[in-house]
């Protein structure tokens, strides 16, 4: 599932919004991310309790801003992160997702 959604999210970064069945926030959160309001409603905060206990806290946390229109596509900085984000630990969310 997670190689599938990474390639998935390599063709469309440029149309993928948060919000919605196909929005980041409905991906990273079936994934096991924590998703947690920060300074505003429209900043989110990742955390995943797990993740940073097998990397031995080197996965702490990481946010986006899903204030700009959150219904239409995210700037494509924030997808470009966040594929990164994944192929960085992608080899520890298998492990813990493995059982889905």
């Amino acid at each position: 599932m997670i190689e599938k959604q990474i390639e998935y999210l390599k063709k469309r970064k440029a149309n993928i919004s948060c919000n919605g069945k196909t929005g980041i926030l409905f991906f990273l959160e079936s994934i096991g991310f924590s998703i947690t309001n920060g300074k505003s409603e429209q900043h989110k905060i990742f955390s995943f309790k797990e993740l940073s206990m097998v990397t031995n806290g080197e996965f702490k946390t990481f946010s986006i801003d899903c204030g700009h229109y959150p219904n239409r596509p995210m700037k494509k900085n924030y997808i470009i992160n966040i594929i990164r984000l994944l192929e960085k630990y992608e080899v520890y969310l298998l492990e813990l997702n493995r059982d889905e």
